[in-house]
């Protein structure tokens, strides 16, 4: 490295199993003396603990950056808990370094489960260091500058050397490029062998580990001792493992013996259920049981388990209604009275696939029926949308022996929509792995089957392959490999046994479970050479009858189109073709668009075997030596983004509808559909479709604007808004906000005030500006407006402005408004005050055009909110009607209080919040979310469920409430039975990326007969 630091530091690790690894390290100006020297420090150390040398692992300096103490603090609020991967050295010299794996491994960085980002723990800090140093009195010093820096680095055991990945979030263990079937088999005996060994003599398991300091786990259930009993069977038949084949005998035996009662006899044999602590009786219970059971028969060819294993089935049987199909999830032993209708999705897939199972076991046609009849509740409720990997499990089965669309359907759509998260979710989600491998068999088979190649279609298969390799590769993330294990307390404990990282290492036998079964059955894959799955066959493509797929009247004509991107046509559309706009995404698709086809490093556009089932008029292409479908007309360009931007300028030159652009912190897309609605009594509306409100997707919604649109209404983005302004050029411009969100890349509110103000960049002197007078850094805004010469109409409630909110009436979702001195009453067909805000912006727009008001405010009288941003659905619950608002799409300070005040103005006498992190807010993130303490309690909830990291310092400020906090969305639908059981009124609100949206799609599935409020009260 470059001065000051040293040209070559070492660091040094060994450790024997046992104890946590010893660590010496060296600094010099020439590799060779700091590495004589390094090696002579471990001698002695190796010496004075008595240490033979089982693992050694040297890692050396590759970067190294001078930080304040201010900065420090700043990046580690910046990075997820447990997450920061780099070393901290205390002086120039490197005299006092420690590597990233010392302090992950002393939750040096960790600061309590209630801060979710890396913070200094001081204490762990100094503990770690005095003993690294040989220093008891060492102490962190109070200011820096203080030295981050990386490392590259080797391991070596018995089997040899190992180089270290030293990037991202694979950075200190073994690099392994692609998974060979030694690796993977490597992977499934260590799992399995960590299971085997916490199998006591008595067959019940030790839950868990905490790592770092060697602390047990707290809790038990029969469930999850069950599943995991499934998944060593599975491992067991690969292994046979004489160690692990004794552990299932035990846990087993441990689970008939104390778990497993007899509640009735039904005709056809007894009824048995599996009995979990607090005395509850869960449907997924009685499943995973079934699951183990039947596999243990037909692994060991012994059919022992199959008569418990139908007792057990019997008991869902009676946990299932005859009519509808659906399961009640929790009952209460020994009364079998029901404790909770639902509970969690989870254990619908659980039962469904036991069943399944139990059917392949026996050929019992009793079990296929149930399933079925299950399933039809499924398909009605929508289950697919929970992307549930149980679920992907049983269809897989079902179908082997159903090959009916409505289960194809139901597989295809449980996967096909969630492989960009599949791939990108940066934690390691190992139950994504099964989710997917359950998927690909399913898949293999319908593209072998020409009569099913459409709906096959539906799948992109290349992101799909894709999406696949990543996830169990980034499964390797979270293994205990050595070079990892040996800093904890007590190596050999955890050693091959997986972790969830971000709880502070985590290791928990239901967590190696799902690490355990994905990793099984992508070793069979991998074992069959990794046949990559059919590609779609020409049976895909649109008949050949181009004339047909042209929208006559469409504003795209052939000469158009080549002469505004530059291109040609490899194969010319008959004479009279026209298309009717662009597309570049699966929903946004209408028929006679133009497909854009996502080729090479392409970052979007659709792939060939998606456009090919789509009603296309033609294909956009790239790249002109593809496989075409006969008849399609295909246009090349040069550069696809470079296509898509010259199509959106063109029809914005050649529009004469005025176009009315929105932006703001929160409320945008909100804030366009009411404005499309309010203006469709004066002709067609072109708006912003699928949320696309970056310069491509405007220019694409540009380009795909009905013929003659009356208006257009744009949603633009913060991101690159100067370029979105100078493309959409807007005549009428809508500030809804300005309030903290996106801080994580805009700093403050003045500098996020200062670029949504280049909204106005693209408009002419005169144009209108909308302006919230209430808004934060409003008048820096209105004198952006001004300095463009545009004309300013504020709107507001708090003061003067020219569009004043006089008053709300939450009960009847009246709003009385001045409009230019001018009084008006509306009624919006949603409640919320933050909708009557809109409302005005509306009415400011329409004044600003020169509209009729009356068209406007009839129109408004009918507008709910779209789908995730505060519309309103009824369940029922026990007999009581509960309603829902599902908020999930997104959050940040300003619209949670609008939500938390909507939900107070409610007249529901027992209110239920459930809140999620808000994300992006920077540094302050903890204050924002303690913030909303006042708002929350101004709502009187009879309780309050919190769910996130960030969530944590709220549910601490609340203590004195009825507050119950989950580190995720499946933690909160775990439980969700007991929070559910009183309320009348639920609103569900948190940004989109802590999904919260799982659980409202939950709600809406398991209330097969939820309506969609009316606003008639």
């Amino acid at each position: 490295m470059p001065a000051p630091y040293p040209a070559c530091t070492l660091f040094l690790a060994v450790s024997d199993g046992p104890a946590r690894a010893v660590v010496a390290h060296a600094s010099a100006a020439r590799f060779d003396v700091a590495w004589r020297d390094g090696v002579q420090a471990l001698h002695k150390l190796m010496t004075r603990r008595r240490l033979t040398g089982r693992w050694l692992r040297v890692d050396w300096v590759t970067t190294a950056q001078a930080v304040s103490s201010a900065q420090l603090q700043a990046l580690l609020r910046q990075t997820k808990r447990n997450y920061w991967r780099e070393g901290l050295a205390f002086d120039t010299q490197m005299r006092t370094a420690i590597t990233e794996q010392e302090l992950n491994a002393h939750a040096a960085l960790y600061a309590g489960s209630g801060t979710p980002h890396a913070a200094l723990n001081v204490h762990n800090l100094q503990t770690c260091a005095r003993a690294r140093f040989a220093d008891p009195a060492w102490t962190l010093p109070s200011t820096g500058p203080w030295h981050r820096f990386t490392t590259a680095g080797v391991f070596v055991d018995a089997e040899g050397l190992h180089a270290l990945d030293s990037d991202g979030l694979a950075a200190g263990r073994r690099v392994l490029k692609e998974l060979c079937e030694h690796d993977v088999r490597r992977l499934v005996s260590d799992a399995s062998g960590y299971l085997a060994a916490q199998v006591d003599a008595q067959g019940r398991f030790t839950y868990g580990h905490y790592p770092c300091f060697d602390r047990p786990v707290a809790g038990y259930n029969t469930l999850r001792q069950a599943s995991t009993t499934y998944a060593m069977i599975e491992a067991w038949a690969l292994t046979h493992c004489p160690t692990l084949g004794a552990a299932i005998e035990r846990a087993l035996a441990h689970l008939e013996r104390e778990w497993v009662k007899v509640v009735a006899h039904d005709a056809d044999g007894p009824v048995a259920v599996l009995v979990d602590t607090g005395d509850e009786i869960k449907l997924g219970g009685n499943a995973v049981l079934i699951l183990a059971l039947t596999q243990y028969a037909q692994v060991t060819g012994r059919a022992k388990g199959l008569d418990l294993a139908r007792a057990l089935a019997r008991g869902i049987r009676r946990m299932q209604d005859s009519a509808s199909g659906r399961f009640t999830h929790v009952l209460h032993y020994p009364t079998l009275a029901v404790k909770a209708e639902h509970r969690i999705i989870y254990y619908d897939g659980e039962a469904a696939f036991a069943l399944m199972r139990l059917y392949h076991a026996t050929q019992e046609a009793t079990w296929l029926a149930l399933v079925e009849k299950a399933f039809a509740h499924f398909i009605r409720a929508e289950h697919w949308r929970a992307h549930d990997h149980w679920l992907s499990y049983c269809v897989n089965e079902l179908t082997r022996v159903r090959a009916q669309i409505p289960y194809l359907q139901f597989g295809v759509r449980n996967v096909a929509g969630y492989l960009d998260f599949v791939a990108e979710r940066a934690t390691t989600f190992p139950t994504l792995l099964e989710l997917m491998m359950a998927a690909r068999d399913m898949l293999e088979r319908l593209g072998d089957e020409p009569a099913h190649a459409a709906l096959y279609a539906q799948v992109d298969i290349d992101a799909f392959e894709h999406a696949l390799e990543r996830r169990a590769h980034r499964l390797l993330d979270g293994i205990f490999w050595p070079e990892f294990a040996m800093f904890m307390r007590h190596p050999d404990r955890i050693l091959g046994a997986c972790f969830i990282r971000h709880h502070g290492f985590r290791v928990r036998i239901d967590d190696v479970e799902h690490y355990l079964s994905g990793l099984i059955a992508y070793l069979a894959y991998v074992r069959r050479g990794r046949p990559r799955l059919p590609r779609p066959a020409t049976a895909r493509a649109l008949p050949d009858d181009s004339a047909a797929r042209g929208a006559p009247d469409g504003p795209w004509d052939a000469d158009t189109l080549t002469a505004t991107v530059g291109g040609r046509w490899l194969r010319p559309p008959p004479a009279g073709w026209r298309a009717s706009g662009v597309c570049t995404t699966r929903p946004a698709m209408r028929a006679g668009d133009l497909a854009v086809l996502r080729t090479g490093d392409m970052r979007f556009g659709l792939q060939p075997a998606t456009a090919a089932v789509l009603p296309a008029s033609g294909w956009l292409v790239q790249e002109a030596d593809m496989a075409f479908p006969a008849g399609m007309p295909i246009l090349w360009a040069p550069s696809m983004d470079r296509a898509v931007m010259a199509l959106g300028r063109r029809a914005r030159q050649s529009l004469t509808a005025p176009v009315i652009a929105v932006t703001g912190s929160a409320g945008k897309t909100t804030t366009v559909a009411m404005l499309a609605q309010a203006l469709m009594p004066f002709g067609a509306v072109g708006l912003t479709r699928q949320n696309a409100n970056l310069p491509r997707g405007v220019a694409w919604n540009l380009a795909s604007l009905p013929a003659d649109p009356a208006h257009v209404v744009l949603e633009l983005a913060i991101g690159r808004m100067s370029e979105n302004a100078r493309l959409a050029r807007p005549d009428v411009a809508i500030f809804t906000n300005i309030a903290a969100a996106h801080l994580t890349y805009h700093q403050d509110l003045a500098t996020v005030a200062n670029r949504k103000s280049a909204i106005f960049d693209g408009m002419r002197p005169g144009g209108a500006a909308i302006i919230n007078r209430d808004m934060a850094c409003a008048d820096r805004v209105i004198e952006a407006a001004r300095a463009r010469e545009l004309r300013i109409l504020t709107y507001g409630a708090e003061g003067p402005a020219d569009i004043r909110l006089r008053a709300y009436r939450p009960a009847t979702h009246q709003v009385m408004a001045d409009v230019a001195g001018r009084a008006v009453a509306l009624r919006l067909g949603a409640p919320g005050r933050h909708l009557a805000m809109n409302a005005l912006a509306v009415l400011a727009t329409a004044h600003a055009l020169g509209l009729a008001l009356p068209a406007v405010i009839a129109a408004l009288a009918t507008f709910t909110p779209p789908a995730g941003r505060g519309d309103a659905f009824e369940i029922r619950v026990d007999a009581r009607r509960v309603t829902v608002v599902d908020d999930s799409y997104n959050a940040n300070p300003a619209s949670m209080a609008a939500a938390l005040a909507t939900a107070r103005e409610h007249p529901a006498a027992a209110k239920l919040l459930v809140l999620g992190d808000m994300l992006e807010l920077g540094e302050d993130e903890i204050r924002f979310h303690r913030d909303l303490c006042d708002p929350v309690r101004a709502v009187q909830a009879h309780r309050v469920v919190l769910c996130g990291e960030r969530m944590q310092a709220l549910a601490e400020a609340l203590a004195d409430l009825d507050v119950a906090w989950y580190p995720d969305v499946e933690a909160v639908q775990a439980e969700w039975h007991t929070h559910l059981a009183q309320a009348d009124y639920v609103l569900i609100k948190s940004s989109g990326a802590t999904r919260l949206s799982a659980l409202a799609a939950s709600l809406r599935q398991t209330g097969a007969n939820a309506t969609a409020l009316r606003s008639a009260s």
